[in-house]
């Protein structure tokens, strides 16, 4: 009996940004959603030099190429003779799909889908221009605003513009004030802060991480939820909002503190869904519909907003790559939406192979 070949599914996880580290975590979780019988799967690291790794050996985990276990090749994408893949030193690798599982910069940000859609490689996730938008939170607000979805005030800060920005921060918000860099996520660079020495310590850590970081006000947050978008198969979803509980600021180590690489603990944090009584939840779905269409978010995407105590729902930020770890409150709405993580997985790849030219 002939064999049967498997469509080649590249898993590629890691990259130059700050927010590697998550990917690392659950790439093993993800590479192990990827079912063997019906895909050939392998995994490619991108490390911190920006060099696309994949192993020599066929069985590898995706956490022995990150530690630097295992013997690799350089390869990169390319599109030869009309077949796109992965090219080396003296060889290539025909790839059908790839699932790029990175988090911020040089990651979620469009380049690295640039680089597929230029090979003519196939891939789950947003295209380039809707990964670019939904990585900026400043663009994120003005498009949330033109769309009539509320969002907390802010103020954009450069790189040599500190003075200014705290000039028009103490003249239009308040103290406390939160800052964020504008295109990181996981918290990452993120701060509270009371009074103008805090303020500009913040800016210029966000800024020095960043380029550019935004001034935001504080908002006194009653509830923090997610709504989680689905669409492969024909079948679009937006999952009831779920609640996340945890003491204080959902920050990083709150998210990925508790984590190692062997193990991602679920029990980081907790997340209730339905959230509790009081949420619109169907007003949280009808923002995420919107702004889902109008960004032209594709296949998958996390969409948190904020309830503050005094009940209003202030739209938040869009991560168009949730992370996998097995603590992951994507995978955990979808779940609860009907759909098993595997089955989620199988889906999305699915999805990317039908865009093949």
């Amino acid at each position: 009996m002939k064999d049967i070949k498997l469509p080649r599914v590249a898993l590629i996880f890691g990259g130059r940004g700050y927010e590697k580290e998550v990917s690392v975590l659950g790439a093993d979780n993800l590479f192990g959603l990827i079912d063997g019988r019906k895909y050939d799967k392998i995994p490619i690291y991108i490390d911190s030099a920006g060099r696309f790794l994949m192993p020599i050996s066929e069985c590898a985990m995706p956490s022995e190429i990150a530690r630097s276990e295992i013997p690799v090749r350089e390869v990169y994408p390319a599109l030869l003779g009309g077949v796109s893949g992965f090219a080396f030193s003296g060889g290539f690798m025909q790839t059908d799909a790839v699932f790029p599982l990175l988090h911020g910069n040089f990651g979620e940000d469009g380049v690295v889908q640039g680089a597929l859609e230029c090979a003519g490689i196939s891939f789950v996730g947003c295209d380039t221009l809707g990964s670019a938008a939904a990585r900026d939170k400043m663009l994120l607000k003005s498009i949330a605003g033109s769309l009539s979805i509320p969002t907390a005030k802010a103020i954009l800060c450069r790189v040599g513009e500190i003075d200014s920005a705290i000039c028009e921060c103490e003249m239009t918000l308040s103290y406390p004030v939160f800052v964020k860099p504008t295109r990181l996520g996981s918290s990452i660079g993120a701060a509270r802060a009371n009074d103008q020495s805090e303020l500009r310590e913040a800016l210029l850590r966000a800024t020095a991480l960043d380029g550019r970081a935004m001034i935001e006000e504080y908002i006194e947050i009653e509830k923090e939820l997610e709504c989680a978008y689905f669409c492969a198969g024909g079948e679009e979803i937006f999952t009831h909002p779920g609640e996340i509980l945890t003491d204080g600021f959902y920050d990083y180590d709150k998210k990925y503190g508790g984590l190692n690489e062997s193990r991602a603990s679920a029990d980081a944090v907790q997340l209730v869904s339905p959230c509790a009584y009081g949420v619109d939840g169907d007003l949280i779905i009808d923002y995420s519909r919107r702004l889902a269409r109008t960004l032209s978010l594709r296949d998958i995407s996390r969409i948190d907003f904020l309830l503050s105590k005094d009940g209003r729902i202030y739209f938040n930020e869009i991560n168009t790559m949730p992370g996998f770890t097995a603590a992951s409150l994507y995978l955990r709405l979808v779940e609860r939406a009907g759909i098993p993580p595997a089955e989620a997985v199988s889906r999305l790849i699915d999805a990317a192979l039908s865009r093949r030219a």
